[in-house]
């Protein structure tokens, strides 16, 4: 699995990507078990013009695609609303595929 941080006008901060790599641990568990190669980005920006930081991961891997982003002053709940946003995506994406596959047999 190819994990990426990325940080956009600001300082790397072990923090914010420590932060970053807890709320991913649940969206690298669903796709563990998944076929590679399995890619997650995420893009962490601070806009110099006011105070509003953006936040955005994405995710590629061969059954799955998901991107979601959100702009906000608090950079740590971006994180999760971001995380939580791409998980339920990667759930609903595997559900129809489930489906699918159900209606093909």
């Amino acid at each position: 699995m190819n994990k990426r941080v990325t940080f956009r006008g600001m300082d790397h901060s072990p923090t914010v990507e420590q932060q970053v790599h807890t709320q991913l641990a649940k969206i690298e568990e669903f796709l563990s078990h998944e076929r590679t190669p399995v890619s997650i980005d995420v893009v962490l920006e601070a806009h110099p013009t006011h105070a509003h930081n953006s936040v955005e991961i994405r995710i590629h891997a061969p059954e799955y695609e998901a991107i979601a982003q959100r702009e906000g002053k608090d950079i740590y709940k971006l994180i999760g609303e971001v995380a939580d946003c791409v998980y339920s995506e990667l759930r609903k994406q595997k559900e129809r595929r489930v489906d699918r596959d159900k209606r093909g047999m």
